[in-house]
């Protein structure tokens, strides 16, 4: 029993010492715009994590998990190398293809709350089509950080510039992002009869212009919770005859709307992927806050929720 006891006692401490694992290295190739400290910032795993052996599989899906949902990369090939004659250490070599980062477009929308009212009440008029171009980059300097450039003409004239930052470095926790908005009309809708918006247009009088500007911060707890705070600052002017003929516009015939909103989103991500996610589950709560109490005229609050869950059915067949 004593000779037993000793032949087992090395043999059960050998298996828990194969079976852990110290992460020694995470290393990328085939990155062109990307840089390699904003993905090890998304990744759940660390050069220096214990893992086990047994969980190596289910942690490589992980990996893939966390580089999928950057939305960056088209093709994501995960290596795990061991290394057993020094510290039991595990290196991954990952392999990545990288996204088309640049998306210009063309913008063609009806002015109309939809097709139907555009086809049969406007007789599908041209001169109700808003057009415009805009372009889109999504990885700027290599951190997923966006800017978007767009400009409408036509209808309705609208111009719009954001950008946004999720990081700064390998360490930061925090995002930042801002929007500049402005549009014009000269026709709009002032009030309905019969369930049916009544538009209103004066030659090529500017009736009624928007302005918006947006300033926001995230701040990235985890790699599944994040929590943002958004402000947004509008100022809206209407045409003074039209304010008169239609008071309820702003209500009391007022020409100008000027209001405040201050939101705060909590967010627990932990699908697969944003676009084309196969499993995990999406859960986010929003407070927004809408006027100023007391510094504006106008004040309420809204609270909005999501959940989302995705599974995989079949080979081609997803559940959301």
């Amino acid at each position: 029993k004593i000779i037993l006891l000793i032949v087992l006692i090395p043999c059960f401490c050998f298996s828990q010492r194969e079976d852990s694992l110290t992460i020694g290295s995470i290393c990328f190739s085939g990155l062109v715009k990307t840089k390699e400290w904003y993905l090890l910032r998304e990744l759940r795993y660390k050069e220096g994590d214990k893992i086990s052996f047994s969980d190596l599989e289910g942690i490589i899906l992980l990996m893939n998990s966390d580089l999928r949902k950057t939305n960056l990369l088209t093709k994501i090939e995960i290596t795990p190398l061991l290394d057993y004659n020094d510290k039991n250490e595990i290196h991954f070599q990952i392999y990545l293809q990288e996204n088309w980062y640049v998306f210009p477009s063309l913008i063609a929308e009806i002015a109309d709350r939809n097709f139907n009212v555009w086809w049969n009440e406007y007789n599908h008029a041209l001169s109700r089509i808003n057009l415009g171009l805009a372009i889109q980059h999504i990885n700027l300097t290599g951190c997923n950080d966006e800017v978007a450039l767009s400009y409408h003409f036509g209808y309705t004239k609208r111009a719009v510039a954001k950008y946004y930052r999720p990081a700064f470095n390998s360490k930061s926790r925090f995002g930042i992002g801002g929007a500049l908005y402005y549009t014009e009309y000269k026709e709009t809708p002032v009030t309905t009869v019969g369930n049916k918006q009544v538009f209103f247009k004066e030659g090529d009088k500017l009736l009624y212009t928007r302005r918006e500007i947006s300033l926001g911060f995230k701040y990235k707890r985890s790699n599944l919770w994040t929590f943002d705070i958004q402000f947004n600052h509008h100022r809206n002017s209407l045409d003074g005859e039209l304010a008169e003929k239609f008071p309820d516009f702003f209500l009391n015939a007022e020409t100008r709307q000027i209001y405040t909103q201050l939101s705060f989103s909590a967010q627990y991500f932990d699908l697969d992927h944003i676009l084309k996610p196969t499993r995990g589950i999406l859960a986010k709560w929003t407070i927004t806050q809408t006027g100023i109490p007391v510094a504006e005229k106008y004040a309420y609050n809204s609270l909005f929720q999501t959940i989302k869950a995705c599974h995989t059915m079949g080979r081609h067949l997803f559940l959301e």
